[in-house]
């Protein structure tokens, strides 16, 4: 607990079901949670339930706040597996040379790989493994043993899970920020195709205009062609006649 509680939780300090909880703590001394600090009640001092309330109340009446020392841990792994009571598996460990620095970072698949085949026994390596990483306090009986496992299992699954999503999450991030370069290219090659269909599309415009033109151009050359066909032809027959009428005019005058 931190060294400031609610008096809702320290009025229990005297109530004897809070007490039967806690069969290690005789009053007035008790211990309140499962944390590493210790309550130490003055024999007079009794807080009355009708005064808790939410609101935290600091060690303004001269309580005892001191901080139990840390739990000893095991020196080396035989130790630890003596605890958990799994020796046997101590040569295994020894023949690959894992020490206790090693058997803290190993995870259920090393443990699997390294020859520890049976569930059970993995199971109490990891759980171990675990509560030893988040410095959980021991259990008192083997129920809240298993409690505190399962907790701990499922925080590794969770942190595992959040891990995974993690990764997720940044692959998901490349993905997006490769498809928007992608988006990126794809529309300024789309907008460049556009540019040249609108380009083509005027340079067809124009062509068609200009063809019209010539349409109009050509049609005016040939009326005018058959004007001047007409007309030489008028010349020619105009010219082929003075020239008969010439001809008759000097034939009288020779005989």
């Amino acid at each position: 607990v931190q060294p400031c509680q609610t008096n809702q939780e320290i009025s229990h300090g005297t109530d004897p079901a809070f007490i039967q909880q806690f069969p290690a703590a005789s009053s007035p001394t008790v211990l309140a949670g499962t944390g590493k600090h210790r309550i130490n009640l003055p024999p007079s001092s009794t807080v009355p339930i009708s005064h808790a309330t939410t609101q935290p109340v600091c060690n303004t009446i001269g309580w005892d706040l001191t901080v139990l020392p840390e739990r000893p841990g095991p020196k080396d792994l035989a130790e630890m597996l003596t605890q958990l009571g799994l020796t046997k598996y101590l040569d295994m460990f020894v023949e690959q040379d894992v020490d206790l620095q090693v058997f803290l970072s190993m995870t259920d698949n090393d443990l699997k790989e390294l020859g520890v085949r049976l569930f059970g026994p993995r199971k109490k390596m990891t759980n171990a493994i675990a509560r030893w990483h988040s410095n959980a306090p021991p259990a008192r009986n083997s129920r809240e043993q298993a409690y505190a496992d399962k907790l701990e299992g499922e925080m590794q699954e969770m942190a595992i899970q959040l891990n995974q999503a993690c990764g997720n999450e940044e692959r998901l991030k490349a993905q997006v920020l490769q498809e928007q370069q992608l988006r990126s290219v794809t529309e300024s090659c789309l907008m460049e195709e556009r540019a040249n269909w609108e380009q083509a599309r005027q340079n067809l415009l124009s062509t068609k205009t200009k063809m019209r033109t010539m349409g109009d151009i050509t049609s005016r050359l040939r009326v005018y062609y058959k004007e001047l066909k007409k007309h030489l032809e008028e010349v020619s027959k105009q010219l082929t006649e003075e020239t008969l009428l010439a001809g008759s005019k000097q034939m009288p005058s020779n005989s």
